[in-house]
């Protein structure tokens, strides 16, 4: 078997974990457009052969890509949160949140997103990505809201719309970067969770 040079994996796992590195640096710092196959194999030091020995096609790289880009934000939701004190958590949920959504990794989904639009491969593809990105995260988000409403079963509506509402903010940001100062939006987005929170609450004591 061909094994890596420290003899642990199969050499092909370690290339095609790397082209999957590689393409979302790419991505990220490149843009969409600049991230051709060309860009990925001169930045990854290997062939377009290898490339597509083990990537079907390009879109194939980039919803895989985009896999782990959304695991990797997913992480990064959980060690921040993690590091941040205080009581608040869903304050503290907020604004750690709100980071990610301005970050450049989600700059870079954003810009798959509207490329998927009019591609129809692509979309085909980086749906079901988006998919379970998208309930992975409302319910990484639940755990964040207290103990006694995380049950109530409008709160994972609550949660999809703050997190549209979110990444809304950080699209138009990121083609307008002046439009929205970023703490007067996220305390806009604050007292609205928060007025929710009263709502559903307000039903629970009511049953």
């Amino acid at each position: 078997m061909d094994v890596d040079v420290e003899g642990k994996r199969p050499r092909g796992i370690r290339t095609k974990k790397k082209l999957v590195a590689v393409a979302i640096d790419a991505l990220v710092e490149d843009g969409y457009v600049r991230a051709t196959t060309t860009n990925i194999v001169a930045r990854a030091g290997v062939s377009q052969g290898a490339l597509f020995k083990h990537f079907s096609s390009k879109n194939e790289l980039l919803a895989a890509a985009l896999a782990e880009l959304f695991t990797s934000l997913r992480q990064e939701f959980r060690e921040r949160l993690n590091t941040k004190s205080g009581p608040d958590r869903v304050a503290v949920g907020l604004e750690v949140l709100w980071a990610l959504c301005h970050s450049p990794k989600l700059t870079a989904a954003f810009e798959l997103y509207l490329a998927a639009r009019t591609d129809e491969d692509l979309s085909a593809r980086i749906h079901p990505v988006m998919l379970a990105h998208r309930a992975a995260s409302v319910e990484q988000a639940i755990a964040v809201f207290p103990p006694q409403i995380q049950a109530h079963p409008g709160l994972p509506a609550l949660v999809a719309a703050m997190i549209n509402m979110v990444q809304g903010a950080a699209l138009v940001s990121s083609v307008l970067p002046n439009s929205t100062a970023a703490p007067q939006g996220l305390d806009v987005m604050e007292r609205f969770v928060r007025g929710e929170l009263s709502r559903l609450l307000e039903d629970l004591d009511a049953v």
